[in-house]
């Protein structure tokens, strides 16, 4: 089973790993905060997360994925400055824990998931068919990996 977390503005997600423990997801991809929320949301939260759950379950692969990469971002510099800071974010928690020896974490750059022609979404934001074809084309390899074929 593949669960799929992150954060929200109402709550931590470190508050609700404790739904991890009877769940038993055998892999776990997280993603950075919406756009509505800071890089600082990301510092705070993405490694404690992973601590919990890790410890809640050793041996299920974690999959660290960025933000995507709006595609209006050349256009809006707030935007693209806000997805920027929050991947950067996820990059250094990615780079601690691994230094820390957290075993089975895997990481996912964002730039690639939607390709670069402005073509993945239909509003810059939400992809279309295309969209969801590309960020499979960049994660089945990770994902691969990580299940070992």
């Amino acid at each position: 089973m593949l669960t799929t977390c992150g954060w929200s503005r109402s709550r931590s997600a470190v508050a609700i790993s404790p739904w991890f423990h009877w769940r038993k997801p055998t892999r776990l991809r997280c993603t950075p905060p919406p756009r509505s929320s800071s890089s600082t949301r990301t510092t705070e939260r993405a490694e404690p997360l992973v601590h919990k759950l890790r410890e809640a379950h050793p041996k299920t692969p974690i999959v660290l994925v960025e933000n995507i990469s709006y595609q209006a971002g050349w256009l809006l510099p707030a935007t693209r400055n806000s997805y920027t800071s929050k991947n950067e974010a996820l990059r250094q928690a990615f780079a601690r824990l691994a230094a820390a020896g957290i075993p089975n974490l895997y990481y996912v750059p964002g730039a690639d998931l939607f390709g670069n022609d402005a073509e993945a979404t239909v509003d810059g934001t939400h992809a279309t068919d295309l969209g969801f074809w590309r960020m499979a084309q960049v994660l089945e390899p990770v994902l691969r990996q990580v299940l070992g074929q």
